[in-house]
C-alpha cells in the first residue's frame, strides 16, 4: 500500500495499528458505528458517551480473543443503538 499524506505518511493498515495503540476507545467506537451503519441500524451514541460507557463497564479491559470476549448488545432489538439501549455481554 502506498503511504497517504492525510494519514501521516502511513498506509491505511499501519495508520489504524498506530491509532489503536494511542486511543483504543476511538478505534472500537469507529468499528462499532461502521458495523451499525452496514446493518442499517440507527446509531445515536457519541464518542464521549461511549468513552463513559467503556469506563463504567470496563468494556475494553475484558475485550480480547480468548477468555472473556465482551460484546455490546442492544437491550431491545426494536430500537437502534442508543446509549440507553446498549449493554455489555460476556460470551
Amino acid at each position: 500500500n502506498k503511504p497517504v499524506e492525510k494519514l501521516g505518511g502511513l498506509c491505511y493498515k499501519h495508520y489504524w495499528q498506530k491509532r489503536r495503540k494511542i486511543d483504543p476507545v476511538y478505534c472500537r467506537y469507529n468499528q462499532f458505528k461502521g458495523n451499525a451503519k452496514k446493518r442499517g441500524k440507527e446509531f445515536t451514541i457519541t464518542l464521549e458517551e461511549f468513552r463513559k460507557f467503556c469506563q463504567r463497564t470496563g468494556y475494553l479491559i475484558v475485550k480480547g480473543r480468548r477468555g472473556k470476549n465482551a460484546t455490546i448488545d442492544r437491550r431491545c432489538n426494536a430500537h437502534g443503538y442508543h446509549i440507553w439501549n446498549i449493554q455489555i455481554s460476556l460470551n
